[in-house]
């Protein structure tokens, strides 16, 4: 924790108190040039995502305010509906993690993909690899509505670029799962299953259980395994800026 945020007595401070500090206010000021107006957005916004996820109350301000001016600097918002960079607590500290959107956004901006996106693929739908290619083959089933209805049963992110390469890549759910696992620091596949009973019961689980819950990898999962995916094309053949290796790199799911 930041101890210029922490008041006498060890009782923290919290994020709408922090904001106020001198210290704090100089350093969202040299973030934004002094522009008072992007100043109060940013804080707003501050406000606001901490406010949704209430998993972020006990985190140290400092961390806070420190992941939404890395989304700030990738010009990402925090915004939940929008999928593109978020605040993940660990234990008292928030950290960046990139959304699945963010990913696209900032691939986009690099100027070099044609098409680029990423998707759930239910049950049925992949087909193997292609014999002479070793390439994923898939058939997509035309009635959304009986698609949804199918089991998930893995995820696929694909791109083309301008000068005409294409690259597509698929993971099971399970390998997803394991992904999760062994990368993510703060995914439990055990209460991950108890989860998903929760989900379709609404009954077995703590208050606490729940507040971990809220967490990406829980509350997200199939959005997490497309990002998962989508990262992993990126990282080994996609065509990639500065921006979108910073936040690839600063991202928590980083192995």
């Amino acid at each position: 924790a930041n101890n210029s945020l922490v008041a006498s007595g060890s009782k923290k401070v919290t994020l709408s108190v922090a904001l106020q500090s001198e210290g704090m206010q100089r350093m969202i000021s040299a973030s934004f040039n002094g522009n008072s107006k992007a100043m109060m957005k940013f804080t707003s916004d501050l406000m606001a995502v901490a406010t949704t996820n209430p998993a972020l109350k006990d985190c140290d301000p400092a961390s806070l305010v420190s992941v939404g001016l890395q989304a700030n600097s990738l010009n990402l918002s925090m915004a939940p509906s929008l999928g593109e960079a978020y605040a993940v607590p660990y234990g008292n500290v928030a950290q960046f993690q990139v959304g699945k959107n963010g990913l696209v956004q900032l691939a986009i901006r690099t100027g070099q993909y044609l098409d680029i996106d990423s998707m759930t693929v239910h049950e049925g739908e992949y087909k193997g690899r292609d014999k002479a290619t070793g390439k994923p083959v898939f058939e997509f089933i035309e009635d959304d509505e009986a698609r949804e209805k199918l089991p998930v049963a893995g995820y696929m992110a694909y791109f083309e670029m301008l000068n005409g390469f294409r690259k597509v890549v698929y993971f099971s759910r399970q390998k997803v799962m394991d992904w999760a696992k062994r990368y993510s620091k703060a995914f439990d596949e055990k209460l991950f299953k108890k989860y998903e009973t929760y989900v379709q019961t609404g009954e077995g689980m703590t208050a606490q259980e729940l507040q971990k819950c809220s967490a990406p990898w829980y509350s997200r999962f199939d959005t997490m395994g497309e990002k998962t995916v989508l990262k992993q094309l990126l990282l080994k053949w996609g065509a990639k800026s500065t921006e979108l290796m910073s936040a690839m790199d600063n991202d928590e799911q980083q192995p």
